[in-house]
């Protein structure tokens, strides 16, 4: 034959009901507010992601960016061109001679190390240009790869 539970054991299951209950709904909201910040913050990484791209070239590193430029052939229209240019940032320092270098040249107690952003691939434009005495074909050299190197002295 079965007990019936006692009024203390149905008061313990109805307290323990109750707990869980409460514990779902702030488990509930707890988590709803994680999603919602979670949502908030990949909002705003997005934003300074998009922002980011805007300004490529301001990131570390050689990059291809689009540059326009006012072209004055003498005897020919004066037009203007869009052709991919490389810009950025790539790493130059300074530091002190080491001791064979010093010995070598004593006057270079510094020694620099310099890397320039520089086109390593570029595509042929072929523009075509309205001159006096008719039309030109001329060719243009546009990036389709950037990259830094040692700097050259010109």
């Amino acid at each position: 034959m079965k007990k019936s539970a006692s009024h203390s054991d149905q008061s313990a299951l109805n307290h323990t009901r109750k707990m869980y209950r409460h514990w779902n709904k702030h488990f509930l909201d707890d988590y709803l507010s994680f999603q919602l910040s979670s949502s908030i913050k990949l909002f705003l990484c997005l934003v300074l992601i998009t922002n980011t791209k805007a300004i490529v070239w301001e990131q570390k590193g050689c990059h291809i960016v689009g540059h326009t430029q006012k072209i004055d052939i003498p005897g020919c229209i004066m037009f203007k061109l869009t052709s991919n240019a490389c810009r950025g940032y790539c790493v130059s320092y300074a530091i002190p001679s080491n001791k064979e270098m010093i010995q070598y040249n004593s006057k270079q107690l510094i020694t620099s190390i310099g890397n320039c952003c520089a086109m390593t691939e570029t595509e042929v434009m072929n523009v075509r240009v309205l001159c006096r005495d008719g039309p030109k074909n001329i060719k243009f050299k546009s990036a389709t790869k950037c990259g830094c190197f040692h700097c050259k002295k010109s």
